[in-house]
């Protein structure tokens, strides 16, 4: 699901269509959460969920180490080099 929905971004952003763009980009940032949900869900202990809610924050750049998030071109008024 991710997959197509990752195809769908770059269509959109190769077409410089805005709408579309973050309509898909809000039904990713969707199926990422819920499948975040899930693998909490299924962790088989205390600790195992816990060490994966660090790893998640950490991809989402909050945890310590984290880097500066990117953003969209649209966000920065380009739509090159996305």
């Amino acid at each position: 699901m991710l997959r197509q929905l990752v195809l769908q971004l770059q269509a959109a952003e190769r077409a410089g269509d805005r709408v579309r763009w973050t309509a898909v980009a809000d039904q990713a940032i969707h199926e990422g959460e819920a499948l975040q949900r899930l693998y909490a869900e299924a962790a088989p202990s205390p600790d195992v969920k816990l060490q994966l809610e660090r790893e998640h924050a950490m991809a989402l750049g909050e945890g310590a180490a984290s880097s500066p998030p990117l953003t969209a071109p649209f966000l920065a008024g380009s739509v090159v080099g996305f």
